[in-house]
């Protein structure tokens, strides 16, 4: 009988420790993009988000670009990566500023704080959620809300980073090369697959949570 007991109380001081450790998750990973963007404000230079042709891999001066600009070719992380941008093949890139008025310094930083910002929203739903749980309330009304809103959550992580990437690469592309000369471009719109199947999953599990909501009101109206 003790043992019977004890496993519920087992399961919610784990399910409470997990509610803390995603929260904690979320409040590190805003700090860190507050940081992150906090260093490339401080910068005088900036840098953007590109797409060159790939005809200009592996040249380290590449011909047309602005002055006090440079381009590195690679997905950040030491490699090319070839994509489709209106039907030619390129690579993505980044193109370094030496000097950026603050604007557009806080403008190319605001990606990083959307991801912390965000990241921090959906982290605080789902330890709520999980504290329910934990409380022996899982279809409560608001667990519903908060699924949803954890969808949202994801699909605005999908969206506006990479919208907010875009617009500082317009607007620097602007200041730095208002004729439009330089040999790169960028992406309008980035919308991984993935994000969307987790949104998908997330609504799926809000239906279930508000069916289940129904029938166990209506099993207390029954008794």
């Amino acid at each position: 009988m003790g043992s019977g007991i004890a496993a519920p109380e087992r399961l919610e001081r784990r399910a409470r420790l997990l509610a803390g450790f995603v929260l904690a998750f979320g409040v590190l990973t805003f700090v860190g993009g507050l940081i992150v963007a906090a260093v490339q404000v401080a910068d005088a230079g900036g840098a953007v988000a590109v797409v060159v042709d790939a005809d200009l891999l592996g040249f380290d001066d590449v011909a047309g670009l602005p002055a006090g600009t440079s381009l590195a070719v690679g997905d950040g992380h030491g490699g090319a990566v070839t994509v489709e941008s209106g039907g030619r093949e390129g690579a993505d890139a980044v193109l370094e500023v030496d000097r950026l008025p603050l604007a557009l310094r806080l403008l190319a930083a605001s990606p990083a704080v959307a991801i912390g910002v965000l990241t921090l929203a959906g982290s605080w739903l789902f330890s709520r959620l999980l504290r329910e749980v934990a409380a022996g309330r899982p279809f409560a009304h608001r667990n519903v809300t908060r699924w949803r809103g954890m969808a949202a959550t994801v699909l605005a992580v999908a969206l506006l980073p990479s919208a907010l990437g875009t617009l500082a690469t317009v607007a620097v592309l602007g200041r730095v090369d208002p004729a439009g000369d330089a040999p790169v471009g960028f992406t309008i719109l980035d919308l991984p697959l993935l994000p969307l199947l987790l949104v998908a999953a997330l609504l799926v599990m809000a239906e279930v949570f508000r069916h289940g909501g129904a029938l166990a009101d209506d099993v207390e109206g029954l008794v």
